[in-house]
């Protein structure tokens, strides 16, 4: 049996105070890149090509 998850990574894009500077996004970016390449590697990234809508809204 094989299971799979989807993770959610959200940024508040509407609050320019919450914006990660250049810097911070370029290792965010490297660090994000270098765990999702070890999940390839490995064989255990599903197929990404069923994405989600950019359209909703965050129900709190």
């Amino acid at each position: 049996m094989m299971n799979e998850f989807v993770l959610l990574f959200r940024m508040d894009i509407t609050n320019k105070e919450a914006q990660p500077t250049k810097k911070q996004m370029e290792t965010y970016m490297q660090h994000w890149m270098s765990w999702i390449n070890e999940i390839a590697d490995n064989g255990q990234l599903a197929d990404g090509g069923n994405h989600f809508s950019r359209h909703g809204r965050v129900i709190m």
